[in-house]
Protein backbone atom coordinates (compact mmCIF):
# COMPACT_ATOMS: atom_id res chain seq x y z
CA UNK A 1 0.00 0.00 0.00
CA UNK A 2 1.44 3.47 -1.23
CA UNK A 3 0.69 6.89 -0.70
CA UNK A 4 -2.02 6.83 -2.94
CA UNK A 5 -3.95 4.21 -0.87
CA UNK A 6 -2.67 5.99 1.70
CA UNK A 7 -4.82 8.78 0.67
CA UNK A 8 -7.44 7.59 -1.03
CA UNK A 9 -8.51 5.85 2.61
CA UNK A 10 -8.03 9.38 4.46
CA UNK A 11 -10.03 11.20 1.88
CA UNK A 12 -13.03 8.39 1.60
CA UNK A 13 -14.58 7.90 4.92
CA UNK A 14 -13.27 9.42 7.73
CA UNK A 15 -12.60 6.24 9.65
CA UNK A 16 -9.86 6.19 6.49
CA UNK A 17 -7.54 8.51 8.79
CA UNK A 18 -7.86 5.38 11.25
CA UNK A 19 -7.05 2.89 9.08
CA UNK A 20 -4.03 4.77 7.01
CA UNK A 21 -2.54 5.61 10.75
CA UNK A 22 -2.81 2.36 11.63
CA UNK A 23 -0.92 1.30 8.01
CA UNK A 24 1.31 4.33 9.06
CA UNK A 25 1.64 2.75 12.43
CA UNK A 26 3.52 -0.23 11.55
CA UNK A 27 6.78 0.94 10.86
CA UNK A 28 7.19 3.07 13.69
CA UNK A 29 5.32 0.03 16.47
CA UNK A 30 7.37 -2.98 15.04
CA UNK A 31 10.23 -1.69 13.25
CA UNK A 32 10.96 0.80 15.25
CA UNK A 33 12.13 3.51 12.46
CA UNK A 34 10.55 6.16 10.37
CA UNK A 35 12.44 5.25 7.46
CA UNK A 36 10.31 4.81 4.32
CA UNK A 37 7.32 6.52 6.24
CA UNK A 38 8.12 10.55 5.90
CA UNK A 39 7.56 10.70 2.38
CA UNK A 40 4.21 8.97 2.01
CA UNK A 41 3.34 11.35 5.05
CA UNK A 42 4.15 14.39 3.60
CA UNK A 43 2.79 13.59 0.35
CA UNK A 44 -1.13 12.73 2.17
CA UNK A 45 -0.88 15.95 4.03
CA UNK A 46 -0.11 18.05 1.19
CA UNK A 47 -3.18 15.71 -0.67
CA UNK A 48 -5.25 16.12 2.29
CA UNK A 49 -4.88 20.21 2.55
CA UNK A 50 -4.84 20.59 -1.29
CA UNK A 51 -8.20 18.82 -1.43
CA UNK A 52 -9.36 20.28 2.29
CA UNK A 53 -8.90 23.85 0.25
CA UNK A 54 -10.57 23.64 -2.43
CA UNK A 55 -13.67 21.69 -0.33
CA UNK A 56 -13.81 24.32 1.83
CA UNK A 57 -13.93 27.21 -0.70
CA UNK A 58 -17.15 25.73 -1.72
CA UNK A 59 -18.59 23.84 1.17
CA UNK A 60 -18.63 25.66 4.66
CA UNK A 61 -18.08 23.45 7.60
CA UNK A 62 -14.72 21.27 7.85
CA UNK A 63 -16.48 18.36 8.73
CA UNK A 64 -18.95 16.17 6.10
CA UNK A 65 -22.71 16.17 6.66
CA UNK A 66 -22.03 12.14 7.60
CA UNK A 67 -19.75 13.21 10.32
CA UNK A 68 -21.93 15.54 11.35
CA UNK A 69 -25.26 13.33 11.03
CA UNK A 70 -23.35 10.46 12.94
CA UNK A 71 -21.74 12.00 15.71
CA UNK A 72 -23.40 13.94 18.61
CA UNK A 73 -20.87 13.52 21.56
CA UNK A 74 -23.25 13.15 24.06
CA UNK A 75 -22.66 10.53 26.33
CA UNK A 76 -26.02 8.78 24.80
CA UNK A 77 -23.92 7.98 22.44
CA UNK A 78 -21.09 7.08 23.68
CA UNK A 79 -23.61 4.28 25.88
CA UNK A 80 -24.62 3.16 22.89
CA UNK A 81 -21.19 2.68 21.23
CA UNK A 82 -19.91 0.82 23.90
CA UNK A 83 -22.95 -1.10 24.45
CA UNK A 84 -22.36 -2.03 19.97
CA UNK A 85 -18.92 -3.39 21.01
CA UNK A 86 -19.81 -5.40 23.99
CA UNK A 87 -22.47 -6.98 21.98
CA UNK A 88 -19.84 -7.85 19.49
CA UNK A 89 -18.06 -9.75 22.19
CA UNK A 90 -21.25 -11.56 23.64
CA UNK A 91 -20.05 -14.38 21.85
CA UNK A 92 -18.03 -16.85 23.72
CA UNK A 93 -15.39 -17.98 21.69
CA UNK A 94 -14.68 -14.07 20.77
CA UNK A 95 -15.20 -12.97 24.54
CA UNK A 96 -12.32 -15.79 25.24
CA UNK A 97 -10.47 -13.98 22.96
CA UNK A 98 -10.68 -10.90 24.03
CA UNK A 99 -9.34 -12.46 27.43
CA UNK A 100 -6.46 -13.72 25.69
CA UNK A 101 -5.59 -10.59 23.83
CA UNK A 102 -4.22 -9.34 27.09
CA UNK A 103 -1.92 -12.10 27.69
CA UNK A 104 0.00 -11.39 24.02
CA UNK A 105 1.65 -8.56 25.81
CA UNK A 106 3.10 -11.08 29.00
CA UNK A 107 6.57 -10.96 26.09
CA UNK A 108 7.28 -7.88 25.00
CA UNK A 109 7.19 -7.80 21.61
CA UNK A 110 6.42 -5.16 18.81
CA UNK A 111 4.01 -7.00 16.70
CA UNK A 112 1.78 -7.71 19.84
CA UNK A 113 1.84 -4.00 21.50
CA UNK A 114 0.86 -2.69 17.48
CA UNK A 115 -2.37 -5.11 16.99
CA UNK A 116 -3.65 -4.45 20.17
CA UNK A 117 -3.07 -0.76 19.07
CA UNK A 118 -4.98 -1.14 16.22
CA UNK A 119 -7.56 -3.00 17.42
CA UNK A 120 -7.52 -0.51 20.99
CA UNK A 121 -8.17 2.19 18.53
CA UNK A 122 -10.62 0.70 16.33
CA UNK A 123 -12.95 -0.40 19.33
CA UNK A 124 -12.94 3.22 20.81
CA UNK A 125 -13.57 4.74 17.14
CA UNK A 126 -16.48 2.24 17.25
CA UNK A 127 -17.37 3.30 20.63
CA UNK A 128 -17.05 6.55 20.39
CA UNK A 129 -19.27 7.52 17.47
CA UNK A 130 -21.97 5.00 18.65
CA UNK A 131 -21.59 1.81 16.80
CA UNK A 132 -23.93 1.63 14.10
CA UNK A 133 -27.46 1.16 13.24
CA UNK A 134 -27.63 -2.00 10.93
CA UNK A 135 -27.28 -5.29 12.59
CA UNK A 136 -24.61 -7.60 12.66
CA UNK A 137 -21.49 -5.42 13.85
CA UNK A 138 -20.44 -4.50 10.74
CA UNK A 139 -18.33 -1.61 12.12
CA UNK A 140 -16.14 -4.31 13.39
CA UNK A 141 -15.44 -7.42 10.82
CA UNK A 142 -12.16 -5.55 9.79
CA UNK A 143 -10.95 -6.11 13.41
CA UNK A 144 -12.04 -9.58 13.97
CA UNK A 145 -8.88 -10.98 11.98
CA UNK A 146 -6.45 -8.81 14.60
CA UNK A 147 -8.45 -10.03 17.73
CA UNK A 148 -7.90 -13.36 17.03
CA UNK A 149 -3.99 -13.20 16.14
CA UNK A 150 -4.13 -11.48 19.66
CA UNK A 151 -6.09 -13.79 20.88
CA UNK A 152 -3.45 -16.37 19.82
CA UNK A 153 -0.30 -14.52 20.62
CA UNK A 154 -1.90 -14.50 23.85
CA UNK A 155 -2.74 -18.26 24.49
CA UNK A 156 1.04 -19.04 23.20
CA UNK A 157 2.36 -16.78 25.95
CA UNK A 158 -0.12 -18.60 28.42
CA UNK A 159 1.42 -22.04 26.89
CA UNK A 160 5.33 -20.55 26.98
CA UNK A 161 4.34 -19.40 31.47
CA UNK A 162 2.95 -23.25 31.91
CA UNK A 163 4.84 -25.56 30.09
CA UNK A 164 7.58 -25.67 32.58
CA UNK A 165 5.40 -26.48 35.09
CA UNK A 166 3.59 -28.89 33.72
CA UNK A 167 6.94 -30.64 32.40
CA UNK A 168 8.20 -30.70 35.91
CA UNK A 169 4.74 -32.09 36.93
CA UNK A 170 5.21 -35.04 33.99
CA UNK A 171 8.98 -35.72 34.99
CA UNK A 172 7.89 -36.42 39.03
Amino acid sequence: LGVWGLLARSLTRFAGFMLAGIRAGFPLFVKRGWRGLLVPLVAVAVGLVAYNAWRLSTYPTALPNSFHAKIDFSPFRIRKGLSYVWEFFENRALLLALCLMPLALSRISNLGRYLLWAVGIQLAYVGFVGGDWMPNHRFLYHVLPLVILLAQEGTWNLWGHLEPHLAFKRRA
